[in-house]
């Protein structure tokens, strides 16, 4: 099992990425704590009412939230009613116990995972700041959840295991075509947890069997840090060692 956090300066835009998917039936919405109606009685802008009535309560973090993904292996057969329960008890180990959240389970790459977009907006207005804690934490959490929900383990792929996940596991990305953005978030959510890479050429090298190419920026240049940065995190993350 494996988590990505991601905070999101407008919550809208999460909530609209699952719904879109849940209406082309490559997702499906498995479940939503602390609202006021069952996940499947619910519709879009009742979730976004409760995420901007969560809000509201402190104005200089209006529509702030999460959106987190939670993967698993591609040999694990798991039911709505187990996804749930993992997410449940993530989000409430993460500190989300009592915030608003949407759980969805996404069906279009080649292994299960989640998406869970959360309210950082307690009720007394505070704000849930993750923190490079909150990511060593969710490392943690994963390892934890494999041994209680008996899932499997977060571990390096062999060559063997990485041919699974080749162009098959997710669409190559067509330039012109419709809902290109969301095509290319897809090919990054089956590459991230399931290749091992060690520099940004590797990381292209992967991306290329998908037709997308992540651009490295000038030699010495913000961005060229920032990705050389962002590689040696998900390096961390996955090997668990996390910061230091």
């Amino acid at each position: 099992m494996l988590s990505r956090l991601r905070t999101r300066s407008n919550i809208k835009t999460a909530l609209h990425y699952n719904e879109q998917k849940v209406e082309k039936g490559k997702a499906e919405r498995i479940g939503a704590e602390n609202f006021l109606k069952d996940h499947d009685q619910l519709t879009k802008e009742e979730i976004l009412t409760r995420f901007r009535q969560r809000s509201s309560f402190n104005e200089r973090l209006h529509d702030h939230g999460a959106h987190i993904t939670l993967n698993f292996g591609t040999r694990e057969s798991l039911d709505n009613t187990k996804l749930s329960a993992i997410a449940n008890t993530y989000m409430s180990r993460m500190g989300f116990e009592d915030e608003p959240y949407v759980v969805y389970r996404h069906r279009d790459a080649g292994h299960t995972h989640l998406h869970v977009v959360a309210t950082t907006v307690r009720a007394d207005g505070s704000w849930i700041r993750l923190e490079p804690v909150d990511y060593r934490r969710s490392h943690e959490v994963c390892r934890q959840l494999e041994n209680e929900f008996f899932l499997e383990r977060n571990r390096r792929h062999t060559q063997a295991d990485s041919e699974s996940f080749k162009v098959g596991a997710a669409q190559r990305v067509v330039y012109g075509d419709p809902g290109l953005a969301r095509a290319i978030s897809d090919v990054v959510n089956t590459v991230f947890p399931h290749y091992k890479y060690t520099s940004l050429d590797e990381y292209n090298a992967i991306l290329r069997q998908y037709n997308v190419r992540a651009n490295p920026g000038k030699e010495d240049s913000r961005l060229r840090s920032k990705a050389d940065y962002n590689i040696m995190l998900s390096m961390k993350m996955e090997t668990g060692s996390g910061y230091r």
